[in-house]
């Protein structure tokens, strides 16, 4: 019996299936190799791109560094040197003599003067009748060679035509225009009142040279101080007890006040010795207009002999240390010594001396010194080792030593201002 088979019965072969799936495979794989080169294309421009941008903000940031160093290295650029001079500590007893105008080896000064003033008012305690004539101190001067002896009451007539003398004799030294000869003297006006009275400054004549023109032209005075003291007439009176307490008061607070103002007004280059200042005390009453009070003016004047600094280092050098070389010295302070006159004149008057003796006690120490600008010019780029070699040129300086800032660095700048110089003694 023949068998009947149903189409939908009848499979297909193995074979052909598993061929249909090799082909499917195959055309899978090649897609699948094509997508594969791609990405590793892409990650290659993805790794690119992340290494830039790592090695760019390393390349900012070292040259912020390098920025940042150049700039410290600018700014703090800089040399400190310390120098430690050379110096002698040493003991003085010695009396000396000191001159207005000193001659080769001796001691000079200038006369610094310093006037202050104060009044009071005080209750008259009645009237009384005086007769003040005016007087001061006037600085004679001649300027042509050879001496001339003044002797006492000889006459100076000032602008005015009043007339005044001296009350002692004196000589005056020859001299030029340019440096002429001078003394001082005290003069005393021919008549009482106020009109005798003077401002400082004034110009005098000798009335008795008239007869030699160019003597009476050659010699001629003036004053620094006011003359304030000249009455003629009725004038309250004050207690005196009530006056001496008034002008003790007084005087004691000017006094105080000229003292201070000396380390103030000293010029420059100059030193004083401590309490060498003498002091002058005038003293004027006068009634007040339409009243029955009195008031008293205090007129106190402190002069101080003033040395020019080096000068008188030189001259302690000189005298105090053997060997001295001649060297630029200073003191490095007078506040270890006692000054005191060698006088037995209790009111001595250093406006009328030409020289005046006295006394040094103490210690003092004198300092070597040395040319700041050209020490500091001389190590302009020069090594930091060089510092050693450079001082032997000055022989003011003992030992010196040297921070170069910033730390690196070993030269010294090439800017004087950027070098800075400290004495340490």
């Amino acid at each position: 019996m023949d068998k009947k088979w149903n189409l939908q019965d009848i499979k297909p072969t193995g074979d052909s299936g598993r061929k249909a799936k090799r082909h499917v495979s195959r055309e899978n794989g090649s897609r699948s190799g094509v997508n594969n080169s791609d990405a590793s294309q892409t990650k290659g421009r993805i790794k690119s791109k992340r290494s830039y941008r790592n090695w760019w903000p390393a390349f900012l940031f070292s040259i912020f560094v390098v920025g940042i160093f150049m700039l410290v290295s600018l700014l703090s650029n800089r040399a400190d040197v310390i120098v430690t001079p050379r110096s002698d500590e040493l003991t003085v007893n010695t009396t000396l003599e000191a001159f207005k105008k000193p001659s080769d080896g001796q001691l000079g000064y200038e006369l610094m003067t310093l006037t202050a003033q104060s009044k009071a008012v005080v209750a008259a305690s009645g009237e009384e009748e005086v007769s003040d004539k005016a007087s001061g101190v006037i600085t004679i001067s001649k300027t042509t060679s050879g001496s001339q002896i003044l002797i006492a009451t000889t006459r100076f007539e000032s602008p005015n035509g009043n007339i005044y003398r001296i009350l002692e004799s004196v000589e005056v030294p020859g001299g030029t225009s340019e440096d002429p000869g001078a003394v001082v003297a005290t003069v005393e006006a021919d008549q009482a009142g106020i009109e005798y009275n003077l401002d400082s400054g004034t110009a005098f004549t000798i009335p008795g040279l008239k007869s030699d023109a160019s003597l009476y032209k050659a010699i001629t005075a003036t004053n620094q101080e006011p003359f304030t003291n000249g009455y003629e007439g009725v004038r309250l009176q004050i207690a005196e007890e009530d006056e001496k307490n008034i002008e003790t008061e007084i005087v004691s607070k000017l006094e105080t006040n000229l003292k201070a103002r000396v380390a103030e007004e000293i010029p420059a280059g100059f030193t004083v010795f401590k309490e060498s200042g003498l002091f002058t005390t005038e003293t004027q009453t006068r009634q007040l207009p339409n009243s029955t009070d009195a008031e008293i003016e205090v007129t106190v004047s402190l002069h101080t002999p003033i040395f020019k600094s080096d000068e008188l280092a030189t001259y302690f050098a000189r005298l105090l240390i053997n060997g001295y070389e001649g060297l630029p010295v200073q003191l490095s302070t007078l506040d270890n010594v006692t000054f005191n006159y060698k006088t037995s004149d209790s009111n001595l008057k250093l406006r009328e001396l030409e020289s005046f003796s006295f006394s040094v006690v103490g210690k003092l120490q004198i300092v070597w010194t040395f040319d700041e600008v050209a020490f500091a010019s001389d190590l302009l780029g020069m090594p930091s080792t060089a510092l050693g070699q450079v001082i032997k040129a000055y022989p003011g300086i003992k030992t010196a030593k040297s921070q170069l800032r910033p730390f690196w660095k070993k030269t010294f700048p090439n800017s004087l201002g950027k070098i800075v110089i400290t004495e340490k003694i």
